[in-house]
């Protein structure tokens, strides 16, 4: 299939001069370079949200980290924006580039600065793009409205986490990823009308899950420990979805989080497209569970309606609650 190319303007934001333009880094350039760092992949909008100024000085600023390769953008974007080029304007989303990770990498610990940044924002397709940012949609807006509850609520987020994880969580190793969790399983479900049943599909006495998202809200000393799952509707075959609730039962059951996090408690919370499909992940966890209050479902569309921290939340039990 032939590519097809970009024409001008629009092929501009993506070519860089041969040497990085003259200025110096500022403070916001550090901060914008760590805000996409964090999330992975962010657009235009979103750092706007995360740094402080105006829109064109933080557009300014961007466009100069990316001249400078401290930003990349993902190669998906060409075809995309080429698809949208008379239908108007799409936002631009940046991945951290090879000097950005260089630049912050000292202060950030997780991050590998000898990794081919340029390779992997190149390996991304749009729906990788997609997912990871409303995934970091969903975060800013939490951030945004525990700031705005003041009064000592706030949001510990993802690797923000690692330095109170135990020792042996944090330790660097091939393959290694502190944010999974590996359940052991007997292969039937704990609870299906009282009746242990075969959980189809299931052929290892191991599920691993990772969530999109791990987040601590925090209010004084108090912690409420939220696993984000965020569904695009892609995953349509039930013995996947059943394998990964089941997969979070079993890692709560057996108290994982406690040992690999140091958590004391944790909810799971989806985040799925439609009502329909929120009523299917209800009724597998049922099936499962028995109906578990470990488990958090919502939509986008209710969300938007009652808020993040409002009674936006569906719990295994039925019961409309609020994500704390």
């Amino acid at each position: 299939m032939p590519t097809t190319e970009i024409a001008s303007p629009r092929r501009s934001l993506f070519d860089r001069p041969e040497a990085p333009p003259p200025g110096r880094l500022t403070e916001r350039d550090v901060l914008i370079a760590r805000s996409v760092a964090r999330f992975r992949f962010l657009s235009q909008p979103q750092i706007c949200r995360l740094v402080p100024g105006s829109a064109q000085g933080v557009g300014r600023r961007t466009r100069f980290l990316f001249m400078s390769h401290i930003l990349d953008s993902p190669k998906v974007q060409r075809q995309l924006l080429a698809h949208v080029f008379d239908t108007g304007n799409v936002p631009l989303v940046y991945g951290l580039g090879r000097e950005g990770a260089r630049l912050i990498a000292p202060d950030e610990p997780w991050l590998n600065a000898e990794s081919d940044w340029s390779y992997l924002n190149n390996q991304a397709t749009a729906l990788n793009l997609a997912h990871t940012t409303e995934t970091a949609d969903f975060v800013i807006d939490l951030e945004l409205a525990l700031s705005l509850k003041g009064d000592g609520w706030g949001l510990i987020d993802h690797h923000r986490l690692l330095p109170s994880f135990p020792e042996e969580t944090r330790r660097p190793r091939p393959n290694h990823n502190p944010f999974k969790l590996v359940a052991n399983v007997n292969g039937a479900t704990p609870h299906a009308g009282g009746v242990r049943k075969k959980l189809p599909g299931l052929t290892s006495n191991r599920i691993a899950v990772v969530p999109d998202r791990v987040l601590s809200i925090v209010h004084g000393h108090e912690r409420h420990n939220r696993l984000l799952e965020w569904d695009r509707g892609t995953m349509s075959n039930r013995a996947r979805i059943s394998k990964k609730l089941l997969g979070y039962y079993r890692a709560w059951q057996q108290q994982l989080h406690t040992t690999q996090w140091n958590f004391q408690s944790f909810q799971v919370a989806f985040v799925t497209p439609s009502r329909a499909r929120l009523d299917n992940w209800l009724a597998l966890q049922k099936e499962i569970t028995g109906g578990s209050r470990l488990f958090l479902f919502s939509t986008p569309k209710d969300i938007a309606e009652h808020g993040v921290l409002g009674l936006s939340w569906v719990n295994g039990k039925g019961e409309n609650v609020a994500l704390v």
